[in-house]
């Protein structure tokens, strides 16, 4: 089992953090797609600290669709083949996109209202499976 709050050495994750922001994605969108704040992706990447928690890693590689590796007493990123994307039809495809447009904050708020959608609409299912009419 892996300490998420235990720190390790930034170099590999430095240098895949450089590769994401080489192939467009800015050091604000990664931070806010993993949930992090802006300024620990910039001290990564401007090499302000040598070490960052596992758990920060772990936000990214997850976020961005990698997973890490611990070698040592540092931490390479590697990036996963996920098919989910090329699984969705248009309308699932355009509503990702929205929602990873969002930030945390908001995303949070999506996803309770979406749950709570589904458990209203899953209370009126079961009602007219019941003969139940309101």
């Amino acid at each position: 089992m892996i300490d998420h709050k235990a720190t390790v050495k930034v170099d590999g994750f430095k240098s895949a953090l450089m590769q994401m922001v080489n192939r467009g994605t800015s050091p604000e969108r990664i931070a806010q797609m993993a949930g992090l704040n802006p300024s620990t992706i910039y001290y990564i990447l401007n090499g302000n600290t040598k070490r960052t928690r596992i758990e920060n890693i772990a936000k990214v590689a997850d976020a961005m669709g990698y997973r890490f590796e611990r070698t040592g007493d540092d931490v390479i990123l590697v990036k996963e083949d996920r098919k989910l994307d090329a699984d969705l039809d248009k309308e699932e495809r355009k509503l990702l996109a929205l929602y990873r447009e969002l930030g945390s904050e908001d995303q949070d708020d999506v996803l309770d209202f979406v749950e709570t959608l589904c458990k209203i609409l899953e209370r009126k299912k079961m009602k007219g499976t019941t003969g139940n009419e309101d």
